[in-house]
C-alpha cells in the first residue's frame, strides 16, 4: 500500500466518497444514479459507500450486474452475489447477458473480445440508466486502476497525453459516468469492507498474465512497489497536475466552440485561436473537436485520432498555406481562408 493512506478508517473513507462524489456531481443533474456492481471488493465497497450516502445525497439508486458468459459457473455466482446485495440495500437489480460471439457488427476497433465486452457491457449500463430515469453511471475504477491505466499508457507511447488516464468525470450517450474512487487505493477498500464485515467475490481471471495490463498488475506493479514505495503515489500527483492543467484547456475549448461554427457533419474552426497554443494544448483542442464529431465510433475515452495524423495538420496550419488533409475515422481536414474545417466523411 502507498505511504501515508488517510482513509483507512470507515468514516475517513465515507466522508471521501461523499466529498468526490460532490465534487464529481453534474451541475444541476438530478441526484439518481446506476451503481455499475461486479461483486468484487471494489465495487462492492462503492455500493456500500453509497448506501451510506443514500438518505442526504441520492433521490434515487439502483444497481446493475453485467454477466459476459466467459467464466460461466464462477460469473453465475457473481450474478448471484449482486442480487443478493442489492436486496440486502434495497436497490432495484438489473441484470445484462451477453454472448461472446455477438461482435461482428461492431466498429473495427470493438472487435476484439475485450473491446467486444466492454461495449456490451456499457451499452447494457447506458441503457439501464436511462430506463431508470438516471443521469449518471457510477463505476467502481480505482488509485490502481489508474496507476495501471498510465503505465499501459506510457509503454504504448503515450506522450503527454498518457497522463490523461481514466477520466473521473466523462459524459457519453447523454449519461454521465462518474468514478469517485479514482483517488482510493484498493487495499483501503478492502480494509473498509472487512470493518462492514462486508464479503465480495474474487474473479479468478484477473491472476491471468495473457493481458498486458494483468501483467502490469500482478508483475510489474509489485516489483516496483517492492523498490520504489513511494512510486504509485507519485504517479497520482502527476496525473492529477495534468487533470488540473486539462480543466484549464477545457475552459480553452468553450471558448473556442462559442467561436467555431458547428453543422451536422462539421466543425469550423478560426485559425487565430489555434495558431497562438503550444503543440500539447492544440492537440487537445482538436482531439475534443474530433471525438465530438465521431461521437459513436469511439470507445470509451478513446482518442479517435493519433498523435502522427494531427501533427501532419499542426504543419499544415503552421505553414500559413490552405490544403486538405484525410485523416482516420473518415474526417476531413481542411484549412481554408481564416477557418480549419473538420468534416466527418
Amino acid at each position: 500500500m502507498p505511504q501515508k493512506s488517510p482513509t483507512c478508517s470507515a468514516p475517513t473513507i465515507r466522508e471521501a466518497f461523499a466529498s468526490r462524489l460532490g465534487d464529481l456531481w453534474p451541475e444541476g443533474a438530478p441526484h439518481r444514479a446506476l451503481l455499475a456492481v461486479s461483486g468484487g471488493a471494489d465495487s462492492t465497497a462503492m455500493a456500500l459507500l453509497a448506501k451510506g450516502s443514500d438518505s442526504s445525497f441520492f433521490e434515487h439508486l439502483a444497481m446493475a450486474h453485467f454477466h459476459h458468459h466467459l467464466r460461466e459457473e464462477e460469473a453465475e455466482r457473481d450474478a448471484e452475489f449482486v442480487k443478493d446485495l442489492s436486496k440486502e440495500l434495497q436497490f432495484p437489480y438489473f441484470r445484462g447477458d451477453w454472448s461472446p460471439g455477438e461482435r461482428r457488427e461492431n466498429h473495427r476497433v470493438d472487435r476484439n473480445l475485450q473491446a467486444a465486452a466492454r461495449k456490451a457491457r456499457y451499452d447494457f449500463l447506458f441503457e439501464t440508466a436511462k430506463s431508470q430515469s438516471c443521469p449518471v453511471l457510477l463505476t467502481a475504477h480505482h488509485a490502481r486502476d489508474q496507476v495501471e491505466t498510465l503505465l499501459h499508457n506510457l509503454s504504448r507511447g503515450g506522450r503527454s497525453g498518457a497522463f490523461q488516464g481514466i477520466r473521473p468525470r466523462i459524459r457519453r450517450e447523454g449519461i454521465w459516468i462518474l468514478r469517485p474512487l479514482l483517488w482510493t487505493f484498493p487495499e483501503e477498500l478492502r480494509i473498509y469492507l472487512d470493518k462492514e464485515g462486508q464479503p465480495h467475490r474474487e474473479d479468478s481471471s484477473n491472476a491471468s498474465t495473457h493481458y498486458r495490463r494483468n501483467w502490469i498488475r500482478s508483475q510489474l506493479l509489485s516489483k516496483i512497489r517492492e523498490a520504489e514505495p513511494t512510486f504509485e503515489q507519485e504517479m497520482l500527483e502527476r496525473w492529477e497536475g495534468h487533470r488540473l492543467d486539462q480543466e484549464s484547456i477545457m475552459a480553452l475549448i468553450e471558448r473556442l466552440k462559442r467561436q467555431s461554427l458547428r453543422r451536422e457533419d462539421e466543425w469550423v474552426i478560426p485559425m487565430g485561436g489555434l495558431r497562438d497554443l503550444d503543440e500539447d494544448t492544440r492537440v487537445a483542442c482538436l482531439r475534443w473537436f474530433l471525438r465530438d464529431l465521431v461521437k459513436d465510433q469511439a470507445s470509451h475515452g478513446w482518442d479517435p485520432i493519433r498523435q502522427a495524423p494531427l501533427e501532419a495538420l499542426l504543419d499544415l496550419i503552421d505553414s500559413g498555406e490552405e490544403g486538405t488533409i484525410n485523416l482516420p475515422t473518415q474526417i476531413r481536414a481542411e484549412v481554408r481562408g481564416r477557418g480549419l474545417a473538420l468534416q466527418a466523411k
